[in-house]
């Protein structure tokens, strides 16, 4: 494909926001250090959001994920790509390796499934995200 998206991102402070004791945001609860997103005196700080999130994220990630398989179904997040300052990637590898390997075992259990018993799949058509 030609393009492909940020994959397990979110959009930072869109859906869930993270204020830690300082006052500083944070894109959830799950993350440990990486880069604020504003803090509550000064509000969002959108010039480091676009800079931090988007623009070094993707221009860091193209190096890694341009040639991944499993580009389109990944789900790692910024938990594992930054420092305290900035994108730093050598964190997520090791868990690009297990995300690949769950990846594979699901799609290979789903095809199995699809062979040999279609229509216990039939009840996921049905469901509907809220």
């Amino acid at each position: 494909m030609e393009n492909y998206y940020f994959n397990g991102c979110c959009v930072p402070g869109s859906r869930r926001l993270h204020v830690n004791v300082d006052g500083n945001f944070l894109p959830c609860e799950r993350v440990g250090s990486v880069p604020f997103l504003g803090n509550v005196d000064s509000g969002f700080n959108m010039k480091a959001i676009q800079n931090h999130y988007v623009n070094n994220f993707m221009e860091k990630s193209v190096e890694y994920c341009n040639n991944c398989w499993a580009v389109h179904l990944c789900t790692s997040c910024y938990i594992d790509c930054f420092d305290e300052e900035k994108v730093d990637l050598s964190y997520r590898h090791s868990g690009c390796r297990y995300i690949r390997y769950l990846l594979d075992q699901s799609l290979s259990l789903y095809h199995e499934i699809l062979e040999h018993d279609p229509e216990s799949l039939m009840e996921l058509n049905e469901i509907i995200a809220k």
